[in-house]
């Protein structure tokens, strides 16, 4: 998501099912109150993304459908902490010899 779509780092993280459109190929960050939780992009502005076909072919082969809300749960089916998820990739990443 953050490659192929040009998302942040809590753009993702703040996805639910309801924002990404398989169908029409788009992902909408918006504004949004989850669970008591006020969210807004880091433009305050609301904006469709389009999904390439690269991006389409790995969210259909890596992302299942959750019994949660979130697009991108943590392991105990929440939303992540961006620093948790953070932490978490750094460590996935560098195991994996990746750099970044």
């Amino acid at each position: 998501m953050y490659i192929y779509a040009g998302l942040r780092r809590e753009e993702a993280l703040w996805l639910i099912h309801d924002d990404v459109d398989l169908e029409r190929r788009l992902i909408r960050v918006v504004v949004k109150t989850v669970d008591g939780e006020f969210w807004q992009p880091k433009t305050k502005r609301n904006r469709v993304v389009p999904v390439s076909k690269a991006l389409l072919q790995i969210i259909r082969n890596h992302v299942q459908k959750q019994a949660c809300r979130w697009y991108f749960p943590s392991p105990a089916g929440k939303r992540w902490d961006p620093d948790n998820f953070s932490h978490d990739l750094r460590a996935i990443n560098h195991k994996q010899g990746l750099p970044w």
